[in-house]
């Protein structure tokens, strides 16, 4: 059975402020929603800051992967087929995030 844990992809990068080496956050992951799918995914109503659990289903459409002496390069691209949004659980347990994603097991 796959693991379906939530995987961070939150990375860091090291440049220059005033002449002082700062490390800086970002998400090299992203999603654009525009039109009538923002009503759609449920986002009518969200504001910069809020954070949202994204479920989806896509296909995948094309795969890539190249190796160098001093390189490895994967990816994937997917089209979203069905998806929606909600706000997170407060509470951070997997039986709590799987009664979110899936309704109560009864």
């Amino acid at each position: 059975m796959a693991d379906h844990t939530l995987q961070s992809l939150k990375q860091t990068r090291k440049s220059m402020k005033d002449e002082v080496e700062v490390e800086q956050e970002f998400f090299p992951v992203g999603l654009h929603v525009s039109d009538d799918h923002v009503e759609a995914m449920g986002l009518g109503n969200a504001k910069i800051g809020d954070v949202r659990m994204v479920l989806a289903r896509a296909k995948v459409t094309s795969l890539s992967a190249h190796e160098s002496s001093n390189h490895t390069h994967k990816s994937v691209s997917l089209d979203f087929l069905e998806g929606t949004t909600h706000e997170p659980p407060s509470s951070t347990s997997e039986e709590k995030r799987a009664e979110t994603l899936f309704g109560k097991d009864e």
